[in-house]
């Protein structure tokens, strides 16, 4: 079973995914209007949340932050936000703060727990239309992305924080599995930005992978 939030401001979305995920493997233990009013309840409640289904009307900054420090905070919680609109703009940030998909608001209640189980299995959910944002993302990239630098300029260490990068982790469980701290992390991913040229981690992950970076370091050719 998976602990699950539900955070919306609709009473009739909240129940009506409840009753929805009672029928599953997700439990749904804790019900909020506000990120800030989960992490209120998660402060006298255990266990901790493994997934939140997050419907908001308005994404914005304000939001975001509150929805990265919850991240930080419980560094394997996982996020799917229904949204009623979205751009490329969005779907970089949520992906850069650790979210694992972003669905439209016009999916039926019925389908999201298909969805929750794609992120239970650690998959990364975009809404249907999203292939146009992604294709104008990876030409933004062709221009952005130093992609020699990738294979030439990169450290060992940088190498294998850019690898757990693409598994979807964050900056504390690359921290831990390295076992260095943060701050080495948030240092060493700086430096693969300066020498790739990359403005964010959605642009250096597209650009990992089109220049087969990725297969090279799957096979451990990038590893010291």
């Amino acid at each position: 079973m998976f602990n699950t939030a539900i955070i919306s401001k609709s009473s009739f979305f909240n129940q009506a995914l409840m009753t929805e995920l009672n029928r599953s493997e997700f439990a749904v233990v804790a019900q909020a209007t506000s990120i800030r009013d989960l992490m209120t309840q998660a402060n006298i409640r255990r266990p901790d949340i493994d997934i939140a289904v997050l419907e908001v009307t308005k994404p914005d900054e304000a939001f975001i932050q509150e929805l990265a420090a919850y991240h930080r905070k419980q560094h394997a919680f996982r996020s799917l936000l229904i949204v009623p609109s979205y751009n490329a703009q969005l779907l970089t940030r949520l992906f850069e703060i650790g979210c694992a998909g972003c669905l439209s608001s016009a999916v039926p209640v019925n389908a999201i727990s298909h969805y929750l189980k794609l992120v239970a299995d650690g998959q990364r959910i975009l809404p249907d239309g999203a292939a146009d944002l992604l294709q104008t993302l990876v030409k933004e990239t062709e221009f952005s992305v130093n992609g020699a630098a990738l294979q030439t300029k990169l450290t060992a260490r940088e190498g294998r924080i850019l690898g757990h990068l693409l598994k979807g982790e964050q900056n504390k469980q690359i921290a831990m599995r390295l076992q260095v701290p943060v701050t080495t992390i948030k240092g060493d991913l700086k430096s693969i930005m300066r020498k790739t040229g990359a403005r964010n981690r959605t642009a250096l992950a597209i650009a990992a992978v089109k220049t087969g970076w990725s297969e090279h370091f799957e096979h451990g050719q990038m590893l010291s």
